[in-house]
């Protein structure tokens, strides 16, 4: 299987010189479940990293039901100084190919232009 262009599944939402915002969609067709990832090249000469960041929105039910819930993910953040949540998504095979290469394009991409 060979990435598409352009990508189903991956569009570029912003791009500066050091990093490039994507918009990673759900094959299920929920804006609920999209996801923003950043990735960024360092611009330090001895150390090359990468820095991939996901950024997710999460829902819970505002009905009655969901307070235990609620209150658990104040308790934990209020008393533990964190909340553990997890994000499902389902990509197509071909999405899961166009996210793999798009990822290795853009840091070829970024170490180009951050020497």
């Amino acid at each position: 299987m060979k990435p598409q262009t352009p990508a189903q599944g991956i569009s570029i939402d912003q791009e500066w010189n050091d990093a490039i915002a994507y918009n990673i969609e759900c094959d299920c067709g929920s804006d609920d479940h999209s996801i923003k990832m950043w990735i960024e090249v360092t611009g330090e000469a001895d150390i090359r990293d990468v820095e991939v960041s996901f950024y997710v929105q999460t829902h819970t039910e505002n009905t009655w039901s969901s307070w235990p819930n609620r209150l658990r993910a104040i308790w934990d953040i209020l008393f533990h100084g964190m909340h553990k949540q997890e994000h499902h998504m389902l990509l197509t095979r071909q999405g899961a190919v166009n996210l793999a290469t798009a990822i290795t394009q853009t840091v070829k991409r970024l170490e180009k232009t951050t020497k």
